[in-house]
């Protein structure tokens, strides 16, 4: 196993059989795999807990980007009327004044 100083491991229950590992061939072998379940162990917890928080990033992302095309429909919806003031389209859409008034310069009303 891959372990240059056994005295400077942080799991401390590990040092002394690691410092035994590296002085005795028999202690050694044995440790080999053991080391590799843990660290394949490791790996498989890392991607695990990537892969989760990935899920719940994309999720709360992909409900903010829905949020803002839903309130754009809306503005969008409020100047076809052609009654409403921008003021207030962009008080009840959530959106700012200026995104109401390029929603509006983008349309062909």
């Amino acid at each position: 196993f891959m372990c240059p100083d056994p005295g400077k491991m942080y799991y401390t229950d590990l040092r002394g059989k690691a410092a035994e590992a590296k002085e005795d061939k028999e202690e050694r072998e044995a440790m080999g795999p053991i080391m590799r379940e843990i660290y394949n162990k490791g790996i498989e917890t890392g991607r695990k807990e990537g892969v989760e928080t990935g899920l719940e990033t994309g999720r709360k992302e992909g409900l903010e980007v829905g949020r803002k095309e839903e309130a754009r429909n809306i503005a969008k919806n409020m100047i076809r009327t052609g009654t409403i003031p921008l003021a207030t389209i962009a008080e009840c859409s959530g959106l700012s004044l200026g995104d109401v008034q390029s929603i509006k310069s983008s349309m062909s009303i």
